[in-house]
């Protein structure tokens, strides 16, 4: 049985769309719009495609539809009364200071929109949905006009789960599997818009009637009304007068029948009218003085940025130096008696977002930046009213003492350059913050192994990441080629994955060990610690995706991101000229399946007087460049035994949180898995990369 449904007021149409991609066949939508085609078009990018998408499925379109006198469109019901009338937050646009008083024409508005929706709804359909948000349906009278126009409150849900969707008149509807190009973008499914509707999956995005600004829809609720006049003649002019010719549909009063009737054709008028406004940064229209306020606050506009980057730089102080580079130059006057230099530092806005950190300000103390009535002092020197704290920094070189902290903490593992060949084994300080002896090192020339520390993102050319810090390290420094190209990270381990990186030295080795990767010859091992028994002592097992045959082209990419929204941005596209050959194997390499894992059940052990089981395994894959710490998480989440640590596991299989081995060291708890294996091997050239570490303690 096919269900028929009207949706009205569907902004740039992609609720409609969403309908017709979860049921298909199944439901006959006819999708409504307030906007004529050509406001539509102008006013959301997405809506031309999706209008046309629309219309090749064989839904109906309609254009300048008004949802308080849908007895007045031609929406071909005559026959049989439409199913269901959606009606997804309803709104006329703009925001008024007061719009939170039930006194403030704002409201009264909306009140009349509702009421006039409801009972002109009552000629098409015998029942609606509507979702409100907030105390919308308290403000604006929801349940009182649904009484008095003869509407019954059958339900509410909140519109999460497609299954509350589709129940009662629609309960014969069946939603099919979302496909992956289907879904929206990242902030209309993330939760930080206020709410993840059910029907994102399917590509929905709501969205305001000005234009394509957000709109946060936190605490939504779908109300459902039921009402037995469906298909009734609608209020005419003659019995919709009362007393001092109020309407006897919202209960606004007119000054006199003319008004009256003008109020009937035309019961809650949208914001459109009002007059556009223009961004005169990049010259885009708005119907609003709201919205025109939020796109300049967010304009991306190159004019925008350019004049934002300019007014920064001069407010904060950076003058241009042509010995140093960029300088920031501040002076503050000490106002209090008594205040040390260091913590006057830090507790100075002016000072402090330039000096960031405590060790940054001792930095400055120390190297003379920070200077007190032009004369270097010590940290802990005594300030009094009247004196002159003065901070000159170099931008430049503060960028490049910072990456050379971080590089600190990137140990070397092997190295094999020009004949050049050194392995850090067990000679490595057991104090040191990395404690792991090299158990195989078998490395080919212009090729490097080295440890990344989590919190550190593998590739980028900004400060802190690991291609960054890599020329830094004192065992690389004197290894490059005449051309002095820097090393650069083949394995994409990301943020919160710490352990092994396969670094090429010069450029024709990166290329080659490129083509490995592509080729599924490059493997990477993890070593992990889990709840429960993942098998027995020294078992071995393939592990299949999903626990079953990769059917998702971009379901790796997927639940990487949905389940590990810090490692988003990752850099994975290094600048200069190997940037369009990065971004082609970045692309080849999310678009191939990810081969099946290779578990190896290492050791099964109690822990705590609980007697709770937890294993320690290794997990070998050659997908991905080695960038599978989530998608290897969510595998093992899958398989009933999630890793140690992580966050989106439903509940800790096992007791006794003090007492659980940390296999990566350290005392501070974090997600226990790590690269702590590179294998490479060809036909031609068999294994010529093996290189594993195990740690100490």
């Amino acid at each position: 049985m096919v269900s028929r449904v009207l949706t009205v007021g569907d902004g740039d149409l992609s609720f409609s769309l969403a309908l017709s991609r979860a049921f298909g066949e199944a439901l006959q939508t006819t999708a409504t719009t307030w906007l004529t085609c050509e406001e539509l078009c102008s006013r959301y990018e997405s809506a031309g495609s999706t209008r046309e998408e629309l219309l090749s499925s064989g839904v109906c379109v309609l254009h300048r539809v008004d949802a308080c006198n849908l007895q007045l469109a031609e929406l071909g019901c005559a026959a049989s009364p439409f199913d269901v009338v959606i009606f997804n937050f309803p709104h006329l646009g703009d925001v008024a200071e007061d719009c939170h008083s039930p006194a403030s024409e704002h409201v009264k508005q909306h009140q009349a929109l509702l009421a006039h929706f409801l009972h002109s709804a009552s000629s098409v359909t015998s029942e609606v949905h509507l979702t409100l948000c907030g105390e919308q349906a308290s403000l604006w009278d929801l349940h009182g006009a649904a009484e008095r126009l003869g509407w019954k409150e059958s339900r509410r849900y909140a519109p999460i789960a497609v299954e509350d969707f589709a129940v009662g008149r629609l309960a014969s509807l069946v939603a099919v599997p979302a496909e992956p190009t289907w879904r929206c973008r990242r902030k209309w499914r993330n939760g930080s818009l206020g709410f993840v509707h059910w029907a994102s999956r399917y590509g929905y995005e709501h969205r305001r009637h000005e234009s394509e600004q957000l709109m946060n829809i936190g605490n939504c609720t779908t109300f459902v009304f039921q009402t037995s006049d469906a298909g009734k003649a609608p209020c005419t002019l003659a019995d919709a007068h009362a007393v001092q010719h109020q309407c006897k549909i919202c209960g606004q009063e007119c000054q006199d029948g003319e008004t009256l009737a003008q109020h009937l054709l035309l019961p809650a008028s949208p914001a459109a009218s009002a007059q556009i406004q223009v961004c005169q940064r990049c010259s885009k229209a708005f119907s609003s003085q709201r919205a025109l306020q939020q796109h300049v606050a967010s304009c991306g506009s190159i004019q925008a940025k350019a004049a934002k980057e300019k007014d920064l730089k001069q407010g904060n102080g950076y003058v241009g130096d042509a010995g140093m580079g960029l300088v920031v130059s501040v002076d503050v006057v000490v106002e209090l008696e008594g205040e040390r230099l260091l913590h006057f530092a830090r507790q100075m806005d002016t000072l402090r977002k330039h000096l960031s950190t405590k060790s940054s300000a001792k930095r400055a103390i120390e190297g003379g930046e920070l200077t007190l009535n032009g004369e270097r002092v010590e940290e802990s020197r005594k300030l009094h009213p009247g004196d002159v704290v003065r901070l000159r920094l170099n931008k430049a070189r503060e960028i490049q003492e910072s990456t050379v902290a971080r590089a600190r903490a990137v140990k070397l593992v092997t190295l094999n350059y020009g004949g050049r060949k050194l392995t850090a084994d067990s000679a490595l300080d057991a104090g040191s913050a990395v404690a792991w002896q090299v158990i195989r090192s078998v490395c080919p020339d212009g090729v490097a192994i080295v440890w990344k520390p989590s919190g550190m993102r593998s590739l980028g050319s900004h400060a802190g990441t690991l291609q960054t810090s890599l020329p830094w390290l004192p065992e690389l420094q004197d290894s490059f080629n005449p051309f002095h190209v820097s090393p650069t990270p083949l394995s994409r381990l990301e943020i919160g994955c710490s352990g092994l990186s396969l670094v090429a030295l010069n450029e024709p080795v990166r290329s080659e060990l490129y083509q490995y990767l592509l080729a599924g010859c490059v493997t990477h091992v993890f070593k992990a610690l889990v709840h429960g028994r993942a098998g027995s002592e020294g078992e071995t097992r393939m592990l299949n995706w999903r626990g079953a045959t990769w059917k998702t082209p971009h379901a790796e990419e997927e639940f990487e991101k949905e389940s590990f929204p810090e490692q988003e941005g990752d850099s994975e596209v290094s600048e200069g000229t190997r940037g369009k050959e990065d971004a082609r194997v970045s692309e080849c390499v999310a678009s191939e399946p990810p081969s099946q894992v290779c578990l190896h059940v290492v050791s099964v052990q109690s822990v705590g007087a609980s007697e709770a089981v937890m294993s320690t395994i290794e997990l070998s894959t050659a997908s991905a460049c080695g960038r599978c710490c989530g998608s290897l998480c969510y595998l093992m989440r899958m398989h009933g035994t999630p890793v140690v640590g992580d966050m989106l596991a439903r509940s800790a299989r096992t007791g006794g949180q003090s007492q659980r081995r940390n296999i990566l060291g350290g005392g501070k708890r974090k997600l226990q898995i790590e690269c702590v294996g590179i294998m490479a091997r060809t036909r031609e050239r068999g294994c010529f990369l093996d290189v594993c570490i195990s740690r100490t303690g």
